[in-house]
């Protein structure tokens, strides 16, 4: 009985021995193939300089070799890997090689199928560089950092990694604590803080919708489900996904707004306007969302016909209920000194166009700075934004509002020009119908606009290019 037993637990031994092997990935034809290249070339000194330690500066040359070889093997992709992780720690044996490492990072980053862990890797080359700076020149290194822990922790959230995408931002937030001064870190630590309270807000939305779609599935009419997932997508401000479950609510005033919604564009906005307001008689925990979707009715109504019946009191109404954030798609651009692309490209230029960052900037520490009283154009050259669709209700790649902050430190008008619309402060003098008034004294701290492109080109938009011009400073 005793050899028995031995005899099953060497069985057992052995066959969680083979299952371990059988779990080991084994490397393929072109990794081994790979490897061999290497060795073959640059084995010997790969093992030479691994072996010494107080050579930094041979390590930092061999890793820019290791590199520019890399970059010349993309037909072989596991070859140009390969190169390229055997490159990074030799470039990180020394400061001069922090180029090189930040460099094969970024380059991670793009070509990688997990974007998270490739983003966390690239944040531990900034991190290092940004100690390794002076505190007067870790400003962009800081802020790429940060940038890419949001980044990290966005992807993280939709990927529904929770615990992932709140250790990002808790590193964001040590990163400003940091690099930053108090001055500059209260407004970068009030972004972290949004996007939490957004993902908060987003898994909780994400779990009500699965719980009452759950019960749809087994019940489809359920008035109550279908009034919840309706006001989920009012608050992620879409109408017309909102309308079918509305349509099916047991609140009279809430179904009669679906109906009208799906008989867009034959039911008056002005009608579903009123449907939303009388509705938060019954949903006073949702009256902001619905009297936003209210205001959002109203306008569409006074644009449609200026001379409505019931015009006077919906102007007043629209004065009166809170601004409507419906139909702003969550998708966005974001430019200007945020982009750090653009800052670059900026930077390249001289005279007329800097970036400032002596000053803390309206969102991020820099700004685009224009002192030349001649116009000068500044073109967006890392993405592509000619022929934006502009519409009322935004679907996906479709989009409604212009944001942008400004400030005027020196002179008496600035115009700021997109795709031939200007928006002019000062005493500028209006000549055509594509300049629109922002404010006739200029502000010397910053002030935000919005625009609402739908009503100032209501077509295709363009932001290609931009132009600024001034006889003072903007």
């Amino acid at each position: 009985m005793r050899i028995h037993r031995i005899c099953i637990a060497v069985g057992l031994l052995m066959l969680f021995h083979a299952c371990t092997l059988l779990a080991v990935q084994l490397p393929t034809d072109e990794q081994k193939r790979a490897e061999r290249l290497f060795r073959d070339v640059y084995g010997k000194e790969y093992d030479r300089l691994a072996a010494l330690k107080n050579v930094p500066a041979d390590k930092v040359l061999f890793s820019r070799k290791l590199w520019d070889a890399s970059k010349e093997s993309r037909e072989s992709p596991e070859l140009a890997r390969y190169l390229a992780e055997r490159a990074y720690p030799f470039a990180l044996a020394d400061p001069a090689g922090y180029p090189t490492a930040l460099e094969i990072r970024r380059n991670q980053v793009n070509e990688s199928k997990d974007r998270i862990e490739s983003l966390a890797a690239l944040a531990s080359v900034l991190d290092r560089i940004a100690r390794w700076e002076k505190p007067d020149q870790r400003t962009k290194p800081a802020m790429e950092l940060i940038d890419v822990y949001r980044e990290a922790a966005e992807l993280a959230h939709e990927a529904s990694r929770d615990a992932d995408a709140t250790g990002y931002l808790q590193k964001a937030k040590a990163a400003i604590h940091l690099f930053f001064p108090a001055t500059q870190a209260a407004t970068l630590l009030k972004d972290i803080q949004n996007d939490h309270a957004f993902f908060e807000l987003d898994r909780k939305n994400r779990a009500e919708f699965k719980r009452w779609n759950g019960i749809l599935r087994d019940k489809p009419d359920d008035p109550k489900a279908n009034l919840a997932i309706g006001l989920i997508s009012l608050r992620e401000g879409k109408i017309p996904a909102a309308a079918p479950y509305l349509k099916l609510c047991s609140l009279p005033d809430l179904r009669k707004a679906g109906e009208l919604l799906m008989a867009v564009p034959a039911g008056d906005p002005a009608a579903i306007g009123d449907a939303f307001r009388a509705a938060t008689n019954d949903l006073p925990a949702d009256r902001a969302t619905l009297l936003a979707c209210a205001r959002f009715e109203y306008e569409a109504a006074l644009r449609q016909d200026p001379k409505h019946a019931d015009a006077a009191r919906m102007k007043l109404l629209v004065k009166e209920l809170p601004a409507s954030t419906v139909g702003i798609p969550n998708a966005s651009f974001v430019l200007l000194d945020e982009d750090s692309t653009f800052a670059k490209n900026v930077e390249k230029l001289t005279g007329e166009a800097k970036i400032r960052w002596a000053e803390p900037g309206y969102l991020s520490p820099g700004s685009l700075s224009v002192t030349s009283g001649k116009p000068k154009t500044v073109e967006f050259r890392s993405y592509s934004f000619s022929g934006i669709t502009i519409a009322e209700v935004p679907i996906e790649k479709e989009f409604r509002y212009l944001r942008f902050a400004y400030k005027c430190p020196a002179g008496t008008q600035a115009i700021i020009e997109f795709d031939n619309t200007q928006y002019c402060v000062g005493t500028v003098k209006i000549e055509s119908k594509q300049q629109r008034i922002l404010a006739t004294e200029l502000n010397r701290d910053w002030v935000v606009v919005t625009r609402d492109l739908y009503a100032d080109v209501n077509t295709k938009f363009s932001l290609g290019f931009m132009k600024l011009q001034t006889d003072g400073e903007i």
